[in-house]
């Protein structure tokens, strides 16, 4: 089935039950004409959700989740539980044979736990705790699901060689899979149209984006939380070789076209 495309899709995307179905419908249509797609999905709200529900205080630093023991349960229990469920099952519903993995099934993802990093708007330091840093992908295990007609839709976990779970950001998983894979195409699937030149108006698109235009806005403070991550692993992945990424979104059928034909999105450059 040739080189896969690589899809990651965010948490609140998931929720958006009505536009991932149309969303689903286009890229079983995709998948039967001979395309192979590997999914990538994170679960941020709903972790956050179940947090909040467990009385645990959510913490972020440039947009990314630090991890203590708590945290990492709750994501275990919302992103290869609830989050991977109810995607598949939207998946399932239209017809396309995906098939709900995370990233610790078979050493998928590798990870290290990551040292402490400097971050934008922080003057020290951060330990993100129990977050990782891929160091290996099982590409073997990926295409042969994908060479027996699956979809994997892969949960955003780790795993060190020590049996560690570790949490890593959607972004960051679907950006090291797209390069070993080899990807031509990565779409970041949010719950916008793309990088806002005002967050406050949807038609304010950015068409495209490169990195000094992305400092510029950052420094404005007209992107920041996810979105700073979101283009900074979009950067990544132009650098890893990816030839086309684009951050576009809501889903809805028709997404998948648009962006190829660059009706939508913004186009990392």
């Amino acid at each position: 089935m040739g080189v896969p495309w690589v899809l990651k899709l965010g948490g609140d995307v998931v929720r958006d039950t009505e536009g991932l179905e149309g969303f689903a419908a286009e890229l079983k249509d995709c998948h039967e004409a001979g395309q192979s797609l590997v999914i990538v999905h994170g679960g941020g709200p709903q972790g956050t959700d179940l947090m909040n529900r467990l009385g645990l205080e959510p913490r972020f630093a440039g947009g990314r989740r630090i991890t203590d023991g708590p945290t990492l349960e709750a994501m275990m229990m919302a992103l290869p539980g609830q989050t991977s469920t109810e995607l598949t099952a939207i998946l399932t519903k239209v017809g396309l044979s995906a098939l709900g993995i995370s990233g610790v099934s078979s050493f998928l993802v590798e990870a290290e736990k990551r040292p402490p990093r400097r971050v934008v708007g922080h003057d020290d330091l951060v330990d993100f705790g129990l977050v990782g840093d891929i160091r290996e992908v099982n590409t073997q295990a990926i295409m042969a699901l994908i060479e027996a007609g699956f979809v994997p839709v892969i949960a955003c976990l780790g795993i060190d060689r020590q049996g560690q779970v570790l949490n890593i950001n959607a972004d960051v998983v679907a950006v090291d899979l797209a390069a070993r894979l080899k990807a031509e195409l990565m779409i970041a699937v949010a719950g916008v149209p793309g990088v806002l030149a005002d967050p406050s108006d949807v038609g304010s698109r950015f068409r495209q984006m490169d990195e000094k235009l992305s400092n510029e806005q950052i420094e404005a403070g007209t992107i920041k939380g996810g979105m700073i991550a979101k283009l900074e692993e979009a950067f990544r992945a132009r650098a890893l070789g990816v030839e086309t990424v684009i951050i576009a979104g809501p889903p809805h059928n028709g997404l998948l076209r648009a962006c190829l034909a660059g009706e939508a999105g913004t186009r990392v450059v």
